[in-house]
């Protein structure tokens, strides 16, 4: 019996907020709906992100309606300021 199990990797660029504002091309409202778009073209079983900040990864969860995620920031469980590696995973699959 073989399994097959896609995996994506992807960098969020944390959300900075000299790149967030409307008129630059690296804002992170004009690039959420493309990263969503590209990660649901793939539909991954696995995907791994990285430099995520909460705002992104709740953006991911709300457009990733069938998956669940988890992770920890890089200062732990009690900074939700900071940037997160979180994978999420389809639950029908894993």
């Amino acid at each position: 019996m073989s399994v097959s199990v896609t995996v994506m990797t992807f960098n969020l660029d944390e959300d900075q907020a000299a790149e967030d504002s409307s008129s630059s091309p690296n804002s992170r409202e004009k690039r959420r709906d493309l990263c969503l778009s590209v990660i649901t073209s793939y539909s991954p079983i696995i995907l791994c992100t990285q430099q995520g900040v909460k705002s992104q990864l709740e953006y991911l969860q709300q457009g990733l309606p069938g998956y669940d995620q988890f992770g920890v920031s890089r200062k732990g469980f009690e900074d939700s300021t900071d940037e997160y590696c979180n994978i999420f995973y389809n639950k029908e699959n894993v």
